[in-house]
This record gives structure tokens, sequence and C-alpha cells, in this order.
């Protein structure tokens, strides 16, 4: 019984295909991560002294005497990005002088007041200001007097700034900002790499489409205000037919999600000798979120996509220390894997397969009745 069952629900089944159309359709994409990083200036100050021929931390001088020489080391390390340092130097609690001595030979002094470090100070160095202090000859000593030395350092990024140190003011008038970082970072290093290829490739004998993300974003430093940042992927067709590719991108929900509304994108794309603008707006910008026809590349050919990201100069320290992802997605229009079968005077294969479906059907009903005979005979028989 279980088997009559199950034979006439597949001759069912066979018709129920036959008599209707099937269609399923293969969005092909792939995706790379762009991680955004923004910078930071972030100098340290701190002082030490020679004390019985050894370094150590500097400590305030109780009782000081005219003539005397105070060993007093400001060491100023850079703790952040490649940046210039200046410093300038104020006396409190007295109207007296006080030479500083052994002054570092890449120090000049600018006629705003303040000492100019004339050489980059690099991510992780470290230089002295100067090595002691000379109290003048006629100091004034009272009573119960005390004067205090302040050291103000400060220090500007290094690249997309060029100080003029012929100049009155070699920084002009630049506004320096308090570094605003929140606990610890990471400051990362850009280095070129060699002989890079950057591909978006889809392979037509598989209809897949395929891109290479642990190198794509390679070359992406951590970016400061003024920088620009560009590259250039290829976009190749291993197909015999000609494919259309789109893009797209998805940024991340997060806090920082203002930094992405600043930096700037500019997609460009050369295909089949026409070059053509796609996209120019904000990182996170509404032209973007949704698909974006790159071109249609030609049967077994290529084409170039170009984008170049840039971070205003104005960006302040506001936007320090910030990390964001976006998703930049690459994919080919919908790709028809299975033929539609339809049925109706317009497709005569429908209706052919229909006809071969019931009588399916129809077969197997036979086949089972035949069979039901043979086990009657076989009773009256015994």
């Amino acid at each position: 019984m279980k088997k009559k069952k199950l034979l006439i629900f597949l001759a069912s089944l066979s018709v129920l295909m036959c008599g209707s159309g099937a269609t399923i359709f293969a969005m092909t994409e792939t995706s790379v991560i762009n991680h955004i990083s923004t910078g930071i200036v972030d100098i340290e100050l701190e002082e030490y002294q020679i004390q019985d021929g050894k370094e150590e931390a500097y400590e305030d001088v109780k009782d000081i005497l005219p003539g005397q020489v105070i060993s007093k080391i400001p060491r100023i390390r850079n703790d952040g990005n490649d940046c210039y340092i200046r410093v300038k130097l104020e006396l409190e609690g007295t109207e007296e002088s006080i030479e500083a001595q052994e002054i570092g030979e890449k120090w000049k002094e600018g006629k705003d007041g303040y000492l100019y470090y004339t050489d980059i100070l690099k991510t992780g160095d470290e230089t002295d200001l100067f090595q002691s202090i000379k109290i003048p000859e006629d100091f004034a000593q009272e009573e119960e007097s005390s004067f205090q030395l302040k050291i103000h350092a400060e220090g500007i990024q290094s690249q997309n700034f060029i100080p003029d140190f012929e100049a009155d003011a070699p920084w002009g008038a630049v506004e320096i900002q308090r570094c605003k970082k929140e606990g610890q970072y990471d400051i990362t290093s850009f280095q070129q790499a060699d002989n890079q290829s950057l591909e978006v490739v889809y392979q037509g004998s598989s209809r897949q489409l395929f891109s290479n993300p642990e190198d794509f974003f390679i070359n992406f430093p951590v970016m400061l205000p003024g920088d620009t940042y560009e590259e250039t992927a290829e976009l190749r067709n291993t197909d015999g037919k000609p494919v259309k590719l789109y893009f797209r991108s998805a940024a991340e929900d997060t806090e920082s999600n203002d930094l992405l509304e600043q930096v700037g994108l500019k997609i460009t794309t050369e295909i089949d000798g026409r070059t053509e603008t796609i996209y120019e707006g904000p990182l996170k910008g509404e032209g973007i979120t949704e698909n974006r026809l790159l071109g249609e590349i030609p049967p077994e050919a290529s084409g170039k996509f170009h984008f170049e990201l840039s971070v205003p100069k104005e960006l302040d320290n506001r936007y320090t220390v910030l990390t964001n992802r976006v998703k930049w997605i690459f994919s080919t229009e919908p790709i028809e894997s299975l033929t539609t079968v339809q049925t109706g005077d317009a497709r005569k294969t429908g209706t052919y397969l229909l006809a071969g479906g019931v009588l399916c059907g129809a077969g197997t009903l036979i086949l089972r009745k035949g069979r039901r005979k043979n086990e009657e005979s076989l009773a009256q028989l015994i």
C-alpha cells in the first residue's frame, strides 16, 4: 500500500514540474574591507639630570647660588606620527634671565619666542633640548624667594606641512590644539609594497567574481589632514561574453562614522577606451550605498578601476586616532542559471513535457494494476 502511494506521488510531481516555469537567479559579488584610520601628533616631555655620573629623573633644586650650573635635561619623545616640534621657555617668579647651556645643534631660535627643532622627529625618536641651565653671577638673592622654569613643548605633523626656518615665525600662524587621545593606540608605519597587483576578476568558466582582499589595501596608510591616497585596480573578464560590473560601499555603524563623512572619495574607470567618473563625494555617501555601474567589460578583456581618497587639511584633533571599516563590494548583474520552461501554446516544449508526465503517471498506475491481477491468480491456485 505504501508503494502505491509513493508511485502516485511521483507521477503527480512530474506533472507539476512539467506544467510550471522554474527560474533561478544568482548575484555574483565579492568584497574587500578598507580600514580607515587617522593618525595623531603626540609628544611627551620628560626631564632628567646627571647625578653622580648617572642619568636619573630630574628633581627640583632647593638651594640655588649665583653662578651655579644645574643639570637639567628636557627630553622630548614622539609617541605619534612624524612631526616637527618647538619649545617655549617661560620663567616665573623672577625678572632675572637664565641661560640654557649645550643646546642641541638642530635647535634654532625664532623671533617669535620659540626654539624650533629643524629636523623631523620620527615616530619613537626623542631629542634633548639642552643639558643644563646656568644661574647668572649677579642673581639677586632674597629670603623665601622661588622661581620656576616652565617648558612648553608643541608638535605639528610633518606630513603636508613645510616650515620656513628663515622666517621670523617658522610655523606661521598655525593653531596648536591639545592632543585629545584617550587610552592606548598603535602607530602603524606606511611602507610601500613591491610589485603588488590589485585585481577584480570575473571567471567566465565558473561565473564567479574574485578579488585579492589581502592585498587590495596593502598600501593604505594611517591618514593625516591633507593626505591623499590613490590606487588603481584591474578589472578582468575571462568570459567569452561581455559582463557588467557594479560597485557599492557599506560602512559599519560606529561612533566614528562622522570621519567617513569628512574623507572624500573619487572613482573613475577606464573601460574599452572610455574614461568616466563614476562617483565623487564623501566616503560615506548615499550615492554609493546602492550599486553603481562601473561599465561593461568586453569578452576576454580588461579595464581599470581608479580610486582616490582625500582628507581635508582643516581636519582637527577631534578626528585623531579614529578607526572605521568600509566594505567595498563589486558585483555582476544577475545571471540566469536555469532555463525557464513555460506551458501554453507559445511553448510547445512545455506541452510535450506535460503530456509525457501524464503518460508517465498513467503507465505507473497500469503497471501496478497488472501486478495485482497476478497476485489474485496465485491465490486461486493455492
